[in-house]
């Protein structure tokens, strides 16, 4: 799929167990065939919020079935292009199936301020002097104090040594690169043997930002089996997008059964139930 593809509707197929209540446990090929066809189409599942089964037979003790075979599935270029999508699943009165929704521009996704720590980057690894500063950090003098509370110092100088250094080093990556290839573009317009090194040089800097770039979208997506330096950044890209979706928490029901989509509100909840 060279486009952005978005598909919804009754697939008439659960992806796992934990998808079925009911009656006889679902067969395990028939899941990992579909499985298999999303995957050969490029597709993830959106997830949803809401109730979890999609469709129930109606039916009335232990004949009652409900399965999840209603869903939203995008490829990665439609997730690129509405990373905001939510998926709420609705009920309905006229069909034993529930409405399901896809909002292209939830709101209250991605806007809340989050104060996330910053860990040690691998793409840091690959610029020649991140040694340095982590041998010139882990050498400073440490105030007296236990041997615990010395190398706590030590990792905390090293870890804003190299905050302080990335912003030096690596800065906005996106805008160097537009930069770098603007360069490539004018030198090799001008046709001239002599910049032909200049060239090389601009080249090689490009490479490397762009190795950089996949390195950062690896550690990110948590794909660690994929090795770097195979043009992946638009799969780890991908991957980390879903991861990211996979992880966020849109609301959570408080203690009388509400469901809290406000920041404070969840805040208080979680509270509560701890």
């Amino acid at each position: 799929m060279a486009m952005p593809w978005l598909c919804i509707g009754d697939y008439n197929e659960i992806l796992s167990s934990d998808e079925k209540q009911g009656r006889v446990e679902k067969a395990f090929p028939p899941m990992l065939a579909f499985r298999n066809a999303l995957a050969h189409c490029g597709l993830f599942d959106l997830g949803y919020q809401g109730s979890k089964f999609t469709w129930n037979n109606g039916r009335l003790g232990g004949e009652f079935v409900q399965e999840r075979i209603d869903r939203a599935c995008a490829n990665g270029d439609w997730c690129i292009l509405f990373p905001q999508s939510q998926v709420v699943h609705l009920p309905a009165s006229y069909s034993d199936h529930i409405s399901i929704m896809v909002a292209i521009h939830a709101n209250n996704i991605g806007n809340r301020k989050k104060n996330a720590p910053r860990r040690f980057e691998e793409k840091w690894a690959s610029h020649q002097e991140c040694r340095n500063i982590i041998e010139g950090a882990w050498r400073q003098t440490v105030e007296v104090g236990s041997p615990m509370f010395c190398l706590f110092q030590k990792i905390k100088n090293t870890r804003l040594a190299l905050l302080k250094w990335e912003k030096v080093a690596f800065g906005n990556m996106k805008a160097s690169l537009k930069e770098k290839h603007r360069v490539l573009e004018e030198l090799t317009c001008r046709n001239d043997p002599s910049l032909l090194e200049q060239i090389r040089e601009t080249k090689a800097e490009i490479n490397n930002m762009l190795h950089q770039e996949e390195l950062a979208w690896r550690q990110r997506s948590r794909v660690i089996w994929l090795p770097a330096g195979d043009k992946n950044t638009k799969f780890f890209h991908q991957r980390a997008s879903q991861r990211k979706r996979r992880n966020q928490i849109v609301g959570v029901f408080n203690t009388v059964g509400e469901w809290c989509t406000d920041e404070g509100r969840i805040a208080d909840a979680a509270v509560e139930y701890f």
